[in-house]
């Protein structure tokens, strides 16, 4: 694959991506006999399925908070039982922060760790770069030497953010590299 990719970079005159990002997404999206070629063909969708009457419920919960303007509750509410279109929607009217957080939690609670739809989503909410570092553990400080997920699928990683450019993204590609 990095031999691919070099060579589409200096058929290219040093450029990786150029205009068309395809024929690099192609060359990391290739079948390969590695050990996550399986685990690539899994869905990335993780969200628990939710009853029509729950949900039927959470709708009107969700109704009366728009109602009486509590944009902040209605949003929680709608995060909490996974009604994620409307936390989305209703975030996007509000500030930027707060839609990057639902964004962050979105990503997070939908999508399986390392998956391409995880990263592109966490690259929305500006928190990818964080994906591919090593985390310290909460109780020790201790510094976890498990490969981050989307470390573990770098390829489609970098292939979604190729694919997807977004404002800022060169720091997320560094910090895959590095």
């Amino acid at each position: 694959i990095l031999l691919e990719l070099i060579r589409l970079s200096i058929e290219q005159d040093g450029e990786l991506i150029g205009t068309d990002p395809s024929r690099a997404v192609d060359i990391l999206r290739s079948p390969s006999d590695d050990v996550w070629s399986n685990a690539r063909e899994s869905s990335p969708v993780i969200t628990p399925p939710v009853s029509q009457p729950q949900m039927l419920q959470a709708g009107l919960e969700l109704q009366k908070r728009v109602l009486r303007g509590d944009h902040a509750a209605a949003i929680e509410h709608a995060m909490a039982n996974h009604m994620w279109a409307d936390a989305l929607l209703l975030s996007s009217h509000m500030d930027a922060a707060t839609y990057m957080n639902v964004m962050k939690s979105f990503a997070q609670s939908s999508f399986s760790q390392g998956s391409a739809l995880q990263t592109l989503y966490m690259q929305f909410a500006g928190a990818a770069t964080g994906l591919f570092s090593n985390r310290a553990n909460p109780t020790t400080g201790e510094i976890d030497d498990a490969i981050p997920p989307a470390l573990e699928q770098w390829q489609d990683s970098l292939a979604v953010l190729i694919a997807n450019r977004t404002p800022g993204d060169a720091d997320t590609l560094v910090s895959l590299a590095d």
